[in-house]
């Protein structure tokens, strides 16, 4: 398979997939890193003091401590190259990649470095530079205030200004994150990181399916080992009842996306996760069996996560009251009821409420500036609902969110025509930072049977126009989409293990990822589903798609 890493050239033309292993044994093995000549102060928030490297001091060891952000105190304290006293307080923060940064200090050329301890009140030092030392690498998680958590690599501390001390010479430790404010510091040159510009730059990401959301086909072990004969979520629960189904999904939740999965997606040069989440999560009423309370706290360790790495988020309401699709991933499978009362009926108002529940959580900081777009309904099916109220559902969830946060707004195209159906629709001036999401399948179609592997890449070569007639319309993203299909891929494995695969049915997958990837770039991108499947459904899983990768040139 050769799905991974994707390397865009300058015309966006072809992605990359490769797997790299680097294997660090020792500090000796490691580079001096590089500083370069940028350079900005780091500004406590509970104090308004400077991060200071003690003295001046350019020995392995010195101590850091916070200290009036001001040049008139440097002969007063004896600074070994007064009067510019400022160096003290001078640092480059520099990007080594997957959201982690080097702090270094102008005046001694040596980096912020917490000692390889974990401890709370382990004080910080500076210690000679060395590329790829976890604990000489920081990640900065903005607070949506302007100011960041300084978190370390190795241990997850933040830097703490000990006691909420206001005073000159104050401790500087690291300490379990509590976001408070005596852990919050302003930069006054921001870190040089990968940024997001809707409408500019291209979304590249994976779905963390399976997850908040049950789906049986994606990890079947959860049913098999608890309610084999249940089909979804709901029945799940039902099966279960509360109580036993909390603890289980409670470790499926625990293990089924880690930080380690979200740091080793950020390797690939990746620079979105979408998440689904159902509105049982916020809401459940009339004896609905599903668990609710808890998930909304993992999308915040998820978020947190992804901003460690340099990663955003979107996150989608999956599911509905009453189910917008009548599919498994809506929580329940079967009927479609979820306009069934109308617009003013409680299955749309419930949906309504939870939308604006979820942005007002997650778009507040600390989660804001990581947490990009908020999808208001994912795959709501046009065959089984009233459309017009599913366009009075988008227009006033925008309005409910619009009165707190301009973050981005995505709505789904209901699987209509993206080309015609929803042009003119929430456009400008009205409509501020909405996009479209279409999800581009070649799995399902009855049409596309017996299809070989020329007819899928031809018919994908298609989709590249229409994603352009759509993004002029409103920004489109391909939020779903996979290298499965419907009767092609089975006729050539034969029901074998993919490390058996024929070589030619391989190539086919490179050629239809590089095709797909370049047809959803001309819109404003994709999120390939599913991060991870725990066993067959290879097609569908992008981190085993990274490891049997290869490195193709262009």
């Amino acid at each position: 398979m050769a799905i991974g890493k994707s390397v865009i050239n300058a015309a966006a033309v072809a992605s990359v997939f490769l797997l790299a292993s680097l294997s660090i044994t020792g500090v000796a093995a490691h580079p001096l890193v590089a500083r370069d000549s940028t350079s900005t102060t780091i500004v406590s928030s509970s104090s308004s003091l400077c991060l200071d490297n003690k003295d001046g001091g350019t020995a392995n060891g010195n101590l850091q401590q916070q200290w009036t952000c001001t040049n008139s105190d440097a002969n007063q304290r004896n600074l070994p190259y007064a009067p510019v006293c400022c160096v003290a307080q001078q640092w480059t923060v520099n990007s080594v990649g997957n959201g982690y940064y080097t702090i270094t200090n102008k005046g001694s050329g040596l980096c912020l470095d917490n000692g390889g301890v974990s401890t709370n009140g382990a004080a910080l030092k500076q210690w000679q530079c060395y590329a790829g030392l976890s604990n000489q690498q920081w990640s900065l998680l903005p607070q949506g205030d302007g100011s960041y958590a300084i978190l370390s690599e190795n241990s997850g501390q933040c830097l703490d200004v000990k006691d909420h001390s206001t005073a000159n010479g104050g401790t500087i430790q690291l300490w379990s994150c509590a976001y408070t404010s005596n852990q919050r510091w302003t930069l006054s040159v921001p870190p040089t990181s990968k940024s997001f510009v809707f409408g500019t730059t291209k979304m590249r990401g994976v779905n963390m399916g399976g997850w908040l959301v049950l789906e049986k086909w994606i990890k079947p072990s959860i049913f098999n080992t608890y309610a084999p004969n249940a089909a979804d979520e709901y029945t799940f629960c039902q099966t279960l009842g509360k109580s036993a189904a909390q603890s289980a999904l409670t470790a499926h939740w625990d293990t089924w996306v880690t930080e380690s999965d979200i740091k080793q997606l950020a390797s690939y040069g990746l620079n979105f996760l979408r998440i689904p989440i159902g509105y049982w999560a916020l809401d459940v009423s009339g004896g609905e069996p599903y668990v609710s309370g808890l998930q909304v706290d993992y999308v915040k360790k998820a978020i947190t996560w992804a901003a460690k790495y340099g990663m955003y988020v979107f996150v989608d309401l999956h599911g509905v009251p009453g189910s917008q699709n009548g599919f498994d991933n809506s929580g329940r499978q079967g009927a479609i009821n979820w306009t069934s009362g109308g617009f003013s009926g409680s299955n749309v108002q419930r949906s309504l409420k939870v939308i604006t529940q979820l942005a007002t959580i997650l778009t507040a900081a600390p989660y804001g500036s990581t947490v990009l777009s908020i999808e208001l309904i994912n795959e709501p099916a046009n065959w089984g609902i009233d459309v017009s109220v599913l366009k009075e559902y988008y227009t006033t969830a925008y309005a409910n969110i619009r009165a707190f946060t301009s973050t981005n707004i995505m709505i789904h195209d209901a699987f209509l025509d993206i080309t015609s159906y929803w042009n003119g629709f929430m456009q400008p001036p009205a409509y501020q930072n909405v996009s479209l999401d279409t999800h581009q399948y070649q799995a399902f179609a009855s049409n596309m049977k017996g299809w070989s592997a020329q007819q899928h890449l031809d018919y994908t070569c298609t989709l590249k126009s229409r994603v352009v007639t759509s993004n002029k319309n409103l920004w489109t993203i391909t939020g779903e989409w996979s290298l499965g299909t419907i009767s092609y891929g089975a006729s050539q494995t034969g029901g074998k293990s993919y490390q058996n695969w024929p070589s030619s049915y391989k190539n086919f997958l490179r050629q239809f990822t590089e095709k797909q990837m370049d047809a959803y770039e001309a819109g404003g991108g994709w999120v390939f589903w599913n991060f991870k499947i725990e066993s067959g459904y290879e097609e569908w899983n992008y981190m085993l798609g990274v490891q049997q990768g290869c490195e193709y040139d262009w």
